[in-house]
């Protein structure tokens, strides 16, 4: 699988969107990934649990959080949604808060969110320039043309 394609095939991109706290946020991608068919109501209350007991261990870069549960918190396939906000969020994370850029994942087993998800979204985020064009992003288009843009796998 890859991220492009699940974004804009099940239409799971919500750009500049506005949140008052990093929950909203995480509620806005969750429900794209609800409203596609990935996880249900359960995913949020997972995402929100792995927080309380682990801490924001999922903002992985300055400005960028890959929020995630796991596979048996309401996950009914794999698949990733992508949210970027006009105001930054606090997560709570002393050295990458505050945080504009989401992507949320969910994998439908630990195997392919440790071999294929988590890879594909570090291979995304490798890129310089990615993280700014995902921040400045106002259509899928411009996040088409971000993906359009990145070196090809042979």
């Amino acid at each position: 699988m890859q991220i492009d394609n699940y974004l804009f095939s099940k239409n799971t991109i919500a750009l500049q969107q506005d949140a008052t706290d990093w929950k909203q946020a995480v509620r806005i991608g969750t429900e794209l990934l609800r409203n596609a068919g990935a996880v249900d109501e359960r995913y949020y209350n997972g995402i929100l649990a792995n927080v309380e007991k682990n801490g924001p261990y999922f903002v992985i870069i300055p400005s960028v959080a890959m929020p995630h549960a796991r596979p048996e918190d309401g996950v009914l396939e794999t698949g990733f949604s992508l949210v970027t906000l006009r105001h930054p969020v606090f997560f709570g994370h002393t050295d990458h808060d505050p945080v504009d850029v989401l992507l949320v994942i969910a994998a439908a087993d630990k195997k392919a969110l440790n071999e294929s998800v988590i890879v594909e979204v570090m291979t995304l985020l490798d890129y310089d320039e990615t993280v700014e064009r995902l921040r400045k992003a106002t259509t899928a288009d411009d996040v088409r043309s971000l993906f359009n843009d990145l070196p090809k796998e042979n």
